[in-house]
């Protein structure tokens, strides 16, 4: 697993898939080896195996956030956006100050077209960590793209816009 991560820092994707490979077959019932796989077949844009080896992943350790992020991350890229939600939702139960799995969440409610749920979460991200440029960014598109008058009305009232011009 150590030789995956290092060939795989060292843009080596052969090598690094090679030593997954070998960790799977020896480690399979592993979470963290799972997630690494999901990882690597991620950044490979090789989405299918990334979902698989990710879901087992959250299977065998559901509060591990890295996984769940990055399954509903990857659950949004390729629109499906209800499991999305329903993937990164119990990691904001067990720890809700994950700035970016309400980014993520926010992500698959717009998507799906649940844009006041998708404003509550964006929003969310941005009382946790005022800096996150992520979700003020989809925030603002979101609010600019829409002919939703609540959606507006919530965006022109947000404490956080203090002092943007």
């Amino acid at each position: 697993l150590a030789l995956a991560l290092i060939y795989e820092n060292l843009g080596d994707k052969a090598k690094a898939e090679r030593y997954i490979e070998l960790a799977l077959g020896h480690h399979s019932h592993h979470y963290l080896v799972q997630y690494i796989a999901g990882r690597l077949y991620y950044l490979e844009g090789r989405f299918a195996d990334s979902e698989s080896h990710l879901t087992t992943s959250v299977a065998l350790q559901g509060d591990y956030a890295p996984a769940r992020m990055l399954l509903g991350n990857l659950l949004v890229v390729t629109g499906k956006n209800d499991r999305a939600i329903e993937v990164v939702r119990p990691l904001l139960s067990q720890q809700p100050n994950q700035v970016r799995a309400r980014y993520i969440l926010g992500m698959a409610y717009w998507r799906r077209g649940d844009l006041e749920n998708a404003v509550r979460s964006f929003e969310g991200a941005i009382g946790l960590a005022k800096d996150d440029e992520w979700s003020r960014l989809a925030l603002e598109e979101l609010a600019f793209f829409s002919n939703e008058v609540r959606v507006l009305g919530v965006y022109r009232a947000s404490p956080w816009r203090e002092g943007l011009s």
